[in-house]
């Protein structure tokens, strides 16, 4: 009888000893084996157990673990020749896969780039020339700085021009400076009307700053008709709209307060109803 452990699983196989050299299966794991040859040491041992009635004794570790070394040594000495052809199969489907990898890329580096119905948007537009700009905020910028004097010669008739272009295309801020520029008469006469129709304009669009001075033209009749509902309304929506610190929202609430004690308990509940149902208007 020839006992020995199997390679892949270390299960303990017993087998005649006409059968050492054989290829089979493991019965535990279902791995192919070699049944080794068996050695004089086991040979000896296993007539003795024949013979005799007491067991043999068990082997040393050092006797097992040599065995085992011994026995698996001789198994991937006799590997069978379909397992090195497997792995010679796998390098050479590995190698191939790899090849085409480098073949794909160096094609997709060489196929040219085809337009796109999507790709078919103009290039982008130069930089803005600073001293003629075309978009509403780069106006609204230089019209600032001819209004203030910064980095130019302070020039309000240049920054009413360049305000008006930006107001055109519905800028808030430009609409707003605009506006302020007719009621002071900053490089054209004074225009309260326009003024205020440049102001509400920018109120529309939800400017608290703008909305504050509209608040104070309706309670003094200026540019428009007097109107303390209306004035209520705008100094309501000022102060709600800009922070609580803010100057505008302490000058709305002051105002409003005071304008509050001339109007009837109806106006200002009218008033305040009117503040609920605004809604901003978008870019005129």
């Amino acid at each position: 009888m020839i006992k020995f452990n199997c390679p892949h699983c270390d299960q303990h196989i017993a087998a005649e000893l006409s059968d050492a050299g054989a290829a089979t299966q493991c019965p535990s794991c279902g791995g192919e084996i070699v049944i080794p040859a068996a050695s004089n040491e086991v040979v000896e041992q296993t007539a003795v157990s024949e013979d005799s009635a007491d067991p043999p004794a068990p082997p040393s570790g050092e006797q097992i673990h040599s065995k085992k070394e011994a026995l698996v040594g001789r198994g991937n000495s006799r590997m069978p020749k379909l397992v090195v052809a497997a792995v010679l199969a796998l390098l050479v489907a590995v190698g191939a896969f790899v090849g085409v990898r480098m073949l794909g890329g160096e094609e997709e580096e060489r196929r040219p780039i085809v337009n796109t119905e999507d790709d078919t948007e103009e290039a982008a537009s130069p930089e803005e020339d600073p001293n003629n700009p075309t978009t509403a905020i780069e106006q609204t910028l230089l019209g600032t700085k001819y209004l203030n004097g910064e980095e130019v010669p302070q020039d309000f008739e240049e920054a009413l021009k360049w305000f008006r272009k930006a107001a055109d295309q519905g800028e808030v801020f430009a609409q707003n400076q605009l506006g302020l520029m007719y009621l002071r008469g900053d490089g054209v006469d004074r225009n309260f009307e326009e003024g205020a129709r440049w102001l509400q304009l920018s109120a529309d669009q939800r400017l608290d700053d703008s909305q504050y001075r509209l608040g104070v033209l309706y309670s003094t009749g200026t540019g428009v008709s007097q109107d303390n509902v209306l004035a209520y309304m705008w100094l309501n929506l000022a102060a709600s709209n800009s922070g609580n610190d803010s100057w505008v929202s302490q000058e709305a609430q002051s105002l409003r307060e005071n304008l509050k004690k001339k109007m009837s308990l109806e106006e200002v509940r009218k008033a305040q109803a009117l503040s609920r149902e605004w809604k901003p208007n978008q870019k005129k």
